[in-house]
């Protein structure tokens, strides 16, 4: 599902302000795009998919339980 450019826009506006507050941000990270979202800044994925979850930890290098 692609998302308005307004929506885009906004959640980018956020996370910005997140990183420079040293915050995390939650975002949507269905399996295929988990490694972008992890370089763009996203710390907590929503979705609560296992196989998100997998491709996160070995991209991540993280073990479980995180």
């Amino acid at each position: 599902m692609r998302l308005p450019p307004e929506v885009v826009a906004a959640g980018d506006m956020v996370l910005e302000l997140t990183k420079e507050r040293g915050m995390f941000f939650l975002d949507n990270v269905p399996p295929e795009n988990v490694a972008a979202q992890i370089d763009r800044g996203v710390m907590i994925g929503a979705g609560r998919r296992e196989d998100s979850a997998e491709v996160g930890r070995g991209y991540s290098g993280r073990t479980m339980p995180w």
